[in-house]
């Protein structure tokens, strides 16, 4: 009854062992890697095992004993690899890293050899109880064996401890699982390396060693309970740039991020005591009835001398039957946004040099006047500065932008709530009332701002 046991626990944790490899087959990361080398290793245990569990001639229980040691040590190995690729241990040094492989491939050669010589371990048949049995014994060489196992252990430990201690609080349940359930695949080899029963001896590693293979593949891949899918959205929350703010079904407010926070100086004490109603009135925005109507919404504020844009939208929450759950706001700021576009709506539409509006606008802005003010008789004026060209030649270019945008500054102040423009190089253009035209006043006043910086010309 023992052995069949021992052999369905052998046919699962093989299984399971298999099923993980099948998974991994298209992963090329350094981490699958790692865990594909872990799987194997820890698979091929078993059908080892089953040479000592089986045999019937010495020599292959020997050898059922020495591949099973051959590939503990290499599934220990790629643990090493895997403890300080996927923890986040720093790697070591490359001369450690050779060390390593080192100690392995040197153990390994001492392993091969002794397939072929009793090295390291001498079986001998016996018999108790008209039962015939093998019996091992481990001889001084094998603890060459041991201490390169320990090494390797030794580095996992570690590796492993330090991913723990240095991983942020909510990643150390996953690291302390791997941790703990090495540590115990590893009391269990040692205390329960060899278990009579029944006179066969039993290898409890063979077992553990495919569990823990599994379970460094569930935890790695596949292991995210619930909690810890909830917590980091919570984070991904509470630390985004939008604001985010919920209400209950009973309309108070229950979560508020920190974009929130500090837009509309929310503290944990207002949780369950501020009602949507209040926020909605306290921050001047529309009623609950016109939100419901209109979700998304435009929302502006003065917050430190800086005025901010924000986009708004609500949301309900409904469960199946159409009961109400709560509902939320998020703020997207989009201040930067609108500059820019306001920005580039100026520079299409005004004159770079003297930053008046330009030939396009003034159309617009001409048009725009004829059409509301339909009674009134407009005057369209057009005029450029005599012998303009000169300057450039024998002043140079300044100081003809000079003159340009002391024509355009006289503009701006005489003429700001009528259509104005530069519309070439020294023409400019007016659209104003007749009745407040005055053209002889308008040449003496450009060409009085052309002298005012020195330069002889007229209108």
């Amino acid at each position: 009854m023992a052995q069949r046991i021992y052999m369905l626990s052998f046919a699962l944790s093989f299984a399971a062992a298999a099923l993980c490899l099948i998974r991994l087959r298209t992963d090329r990361s350094r981490t699958g890697q790692c865990l594909q080398g872990i799987l194997v290793f820890s698979a091929l245990i078993i059908p080892a095992y089953l040479l000592v569990l089986f045999g019937r001639d010495p020599v292959w229980v020997r050898a059922g004993l020495t591949l099973k040691d051959l590939f503990s040590l290499w599934t220990f190995y790629f643990i090493l690899q895997y403890a300080y690729r996927y923890t986040g241990s720093l790697p070591p040094r490359r001369a450690l890293r050779f060390c390593y492989a080192g100690i392995a491939a040197a153990d390994s050669a001492l392993l091969l050899s002794g397939l072929f010589f009793p090295l390291l371990v001498s079986v001998s048949p016996v018999s108790e109880r008209s039962v015939s049995r093998f019996s091992a014994a481990y001889l001084p060489l094998y603890g060459v064996h041991l201490l390169a196992c320990c090494l390797l252990i030794a580095a996992i430990l570690f590796y492993m401890t330090r991913a723990c201690i240095h991983a942020p609080r909510l990643y150390r349940w996953k690291y302390s699982l791997i941790l703990l359930g090495f540590a115990v695949s590893v009391a269990l080899d040692r205390l329960f390396s060899l278990i009579d029963i029944q006179g066969a001896h039993y290898d409890i590693s063979v077992i553990s060693y495919s569990i823990i293979a599994c379970l460094l593949y569930l935890f790695t891949f596949h292991f995210k309970p619930i909690w810890f899918i909830a917590k980091i959205n919570s984070l991904m929350v509470e630390h985004s740039s939008n604001g985010f703010l919920s209400f209950d079904y009973q309309k108070a407010m229950v979560s508020f991020n920190q974009a929130s926070a500090a837009l509309f100086g929310l503290t944990k004490g207002m949780v369950g005591q501020l009602s949507l109603d209040q926020f909605l009135s306290d921050n001047n925005f529309p009623t609950r009835s016109e939100i419901s109507q209109t979700p998304r919404f435009r929302y502006a504020f003065t917050q430190e001398g800086v005025f901010r844009h924000f986009e708004v939208r609500y949301q309900s929450l409904n469960d199946k039957k159409g009961r109400s759950l709560g509902s939320y706001f998020t703020f997207q700021e989009d201040t930067e946004q609108r500059a820019l576009l306001a920005q580039q709506r100026h520079l299409a539409t005004h004159d770079l040099l003297t930053d008046i509006p330009n030939r396009a606008f003034f159309f617009d802005q001409t048009q725009q006047l004829l059409r509301t003010n339909a009674q009134t008789r407009f005057a369209l004026v057009h005029f450029d500065i005599d012998n303009f060209k000169i300057v450039n030649e024998l002043f140079g270019s300044r100081a003809g932008d000079l003159a340009l945008r002391a024509i355009a500054k006289l503009l701006q102040t005489r003429f700001a709530t009528w259509a104005y423009a530069r519309m070439e190089t020294d023409h400019f253009a007016l659209c104003i009332p007749e009745s407040e035209l005055h053209l002889q006043d308008l040449a003496a006043a450009v060409t009085g701002c052309i002298k005012n910086i020195g330069l002889p010309l007229h209108m």
